[in-house]
């Protein structure tokens, strides 16, 4: 009703009001939406970059694990020809945790259910050797020490997967 009480100078002063503001109202409506959005994808992005290179280290440390577990397996089965220095299961065991333990916040749940699965064939593999060598048959002692080296491998490829590797890749996983 009031817009019909209007004469045509100030229905055009209106106008020219309205032409002026609305566009600028958009561009500065735009810039702002723009501005959050690049701040939310720049914190997603340095958050990722803080994860892979937590996944990284962990993998490097899971590598590690490996190795020492080989080693630890060919000094128990050849106790004659030990090398001078062997890793024990605890001093592997607080390798690994020094190797998640300083990004343990960025480690998915599934991560970290691997690694305490781990650090439970570890332990069990070690126990039943010490305190039973005597009794237990090569083949005993290699299932349980290769039972904790495939779980490195497959905490290994699990890393690989949470950090979707394959999709930067764009190929298809190789280990399906």
């Amino acid at each position: 009703m009031l817009l019909l009480s209007l004469t045509s100078e100030e229905m055009a002063f209106l106008t020219d009001i309205s032409r002026t503001t609305i566009p600028l109202f958009a561009a500065m409506s735009g810039a702002y939406l723009t501005y959050r959005f690049q701040k939310k994808d720049k914190i997603r992005d340095h958050l990722f970059s803080y994860k892979a290179k937590a996944y990284s280290n962990l993998a490097q440390g899971l590598s590690v694990t490996q190795k020492d577990i080989v080693k630890l397996l060919k000094d128990i089965k050849y106790i004659d020809n030990r090398d001078d220095y062997t890793k024990q299961e605890y001093e592997i065991l607080q390798d690994l945790q020094k190797a998640y333990s300083e990004y343990y916040i960025f480690l998915s749940g599934r991560v970290l259910e691997g690694i305490v699965k781990l650090e439970i064939l570890i332990r069990k593999a070690f126990e039943n050797n010490l305190f039973g060598l005597e009794r237990k048959e090569d083949e005993d002692i290699d299932r349980e020490f290769k039972s904790a080296f495939n779980e490195c491998s497959k905490l290994i490829t699990l890393l690989q997967d949470d950090l979707e590797i394959y999709r930067i890749n764009n190929r298809k996983r190789f280990w399906q």
